[in-house]
């Protein structure tokens, strides 16, 4: 366990990419009882942690990929802002006006 601590621990100081902060729970922050859920069964496993040998850029691509797809799924098959949908069928990260 302490040795897992310190990975983690020297992970978060030398990758600036890496940023941990403090959200108000149950004040409707998409995804936020998903990641409770997600990290208590991380929490509570027997499972060895996930030892990753691929860049960064490369698992962040695929992160995004995944996580786009879900919000397209999700964007699709809402039944509220459907006004909005017929004007902005595809969800994207860039500015719209």
């Amino acid at each position: 366990m302490k040795s897992t601590l310190r990975e983690i621990s020297k992970s978060l100081i030398t990758n600036k990419y890496i940023h941990i902060s403090w959200i108000k729970a149950h004040v409707g922050y998409d995804g936020n009882e998903e990641a409770d859920r997600l990290a208590r069964e991380a929490a509570e496993s027997d499972r060895d942690p996930l030892s990753v040998k691929a860049p960064i850029s490369f698992l962040k691509s695929i992160f995004k990929k995944k996580m786009m797809e879900d919000w397209q799924s999700d964007w699709e098959d809402e039944d509220t802002g459907r006004s909005t949908f017929n004007i902005l069928p595809r969800v994207s990260t860039q500015l719209c006006y």
